[in-house]
């Protein structure tokens, strides 16, 4: 099976590669090359390729043939190639869709909602004021909104509350703790709670106010 890879990319380069001064067998043997294929093994295939180009590649007089791909528009695609195959010598037209294949189909998984994602760095706004509170957690998003609710208890508890729970003491507003928002995910697991800090309106840090 894995031979078959470098088999039908020489296939390929050389089935698809009309311009002109470029050497099908030099795009190869670096490709391979790359990928820690043995000289030996490369040499073998470039031999055999030789001898087994497509015919298809070619016209009957021995010409080498062009394709050329265009989107497809139903009703005028298919005259237009008709047209071009038939005016100009060596020249084939493929039709290709006008969106992707991953825009043509939906994804096999549902995304996981926010509120279950963890290790990120999240932010919540004040309903009060244009101040923003940015933190990183390895929790559920979903437990971090809800411990922040249960320390901004008044009075204030927990020695360890968050800046986000003294603003709430000191000010009496009230963070929109079920609007929070990723800004950031981790790659690596995280299990260090940072204290956070506040945006002002303008996005200007500010730490313990």
């Amino acid at each position: 099976m894995i031979l078959n890879v470098p088999r039908n990319l020489m296939n390929r380069v050389r089935t698809l590669t009309t311009k002109p001064g470029v050497a099908p067998d030099s795009i190869i043997k670096k490709v391979l090359q790359k990928n820690s294929f043995p000289g030996g093994v490369i040499q073998n295939f470039l031999n055999q390729g030789r001898r087994t180009i497509p015919p298809r590649a070619r016209e009957p007089g021995g010409e080498r043939l062009t394709y050329h791909a265009i989107t497809h528009v139903p009703g005028i695609s298919e005259r237009l190639k008709k047209e071009i195959s038939r005016s100009i010598e060596n020249v084939r037209i493929t039709l290709q869709p006008a969106l992707p294949n991953r825009k043509m189909f939906t994804a096999l998984k549902d995304r996981l909602p926010t509120e279950h994602k963890r290790d990120v760095v999240y932010k919540v706004p004040c309903g009060a004021c244009p101040k923003r509170y940015i933190a990183t957690t390895s929790q559920l998003l979903k437990h971090r909104m809800q411990k922040h609710k249960s320390d901004c208890r008044v009075p204030i508890r927990n020695e360890h509350a968050t800046t986000l729970c003294y603003h709430t003491s000191q000010t009496g507003h009230q963070f929109k703790l079920g609007e929070p928002t990723i800004l950031d995910q981790h790659k690596k697991r995280n299990t260090e709670e940072h204290p956070g800090m506040f945006l002002d309106q303008k996005g200007v840090p500010t730490i313990g106010q």
